[in-house]
């Protein structure tokens, strides 16, 4: 659909044909919305009209310090006024584009150095584990005290009752495993994350499936000794 007529404010002056020239290049919504945008900075500006806009940006008495300052300021009153990060990112674009054509057209040899709108505060990320990995080499020793360590921070349980588990208590699956824990006579189960069903399976390779406690003791030869549970830590 072709754009709205400018209404009359917008014609009559050399200054006024970059705004037509502005407007054409935009749909319908489009123009409405600059139309908009424009007359609330220039309700900022304390003027009436948009030529007198183009004037105070792009008129022989302005330049590029003058005309940026000008803008930032606008856009620290937005901000002060609380306005979505979304209408002022609009905002600053409207006029972006008109000091882009401004210098496209030869109005000015420059152009106005909008700045952006502050990005969202970006929420701190949790920190990471380091990507658990698991070689043949390791010991049996080693991949018990790491399944014992990621068990516990995933489930939230203390030592002693980590090593009261039994073999019969876990129950594995492909992408996370599960514990069955009992909890105030009530029997729960808990699943374990990535990292832990993965060293629980490295450590399932070493001690195997015989029935007794998860996490046995381990001899200085590094073989499971399946008859003795670990001790809890003090």
């Amino acid at each position: 659909m072709p754009s709205p007529d400018p209404p009359p404010a917008f014609i009559g002056t050399a200054a006024s044909s970059l705004l037509n020239a502005f407007y054409t290049m935009r749909t319908d919504s489009g123009v409405r919305t600059a139309m908009d945008d424009l007359r609330m900075f220039a309700k900022f500006c304390v003027v009436e009209r948009a030529d007198d806009i183009e004037s105070l940006l792009f008129g022989p008495t302005s330049n590029k310090e003058a005309a940026t300052s000008l803008v930032t300021k606008y856009r620290e009153y937005m901000l002060t006024q609380k306005l979505a990060r979304g209408t002022i990112k609009r905002r600053l674009s409207v006029i972006r584009g008109l000091s882009k054509l401004a210098e496209t057209t030869g109005l000015v040899s420059w152009h106005v150095e909008v700045p952006t709108d502050p990005e969202a505060p970006q929420q701190p990320k949790p920190p990471q584990r380091p990507k658990v990995r698991f070689r043949e080499s390791q010991s049996a020793k080693s991949r018990r005290d790491t399944a014992i360590s990621l068990v516990a921070q995933d489930l939230r349980l203390t030592h002693v009752e980590i090593t009261a588990f039994d073999l019969e208590n876990y129950r594995p699956g492909r992408a996370v495993g599960a514990f069955e824990v009992q909890r105030n006579g009530q029997r729960l189960v808990m699943q374990i994350g990535p990292d832990a069903t993965r060293a629980m399976s490295a450590w399932l390779e070493r001690r195997g499936l015989k029935p007794g406690p998860m996490f046995p003791k381990i001899d200085e030869e590094d073989r499971v000794q399946h008859a003795h549970r670990i001790a809890p830590a003090p």
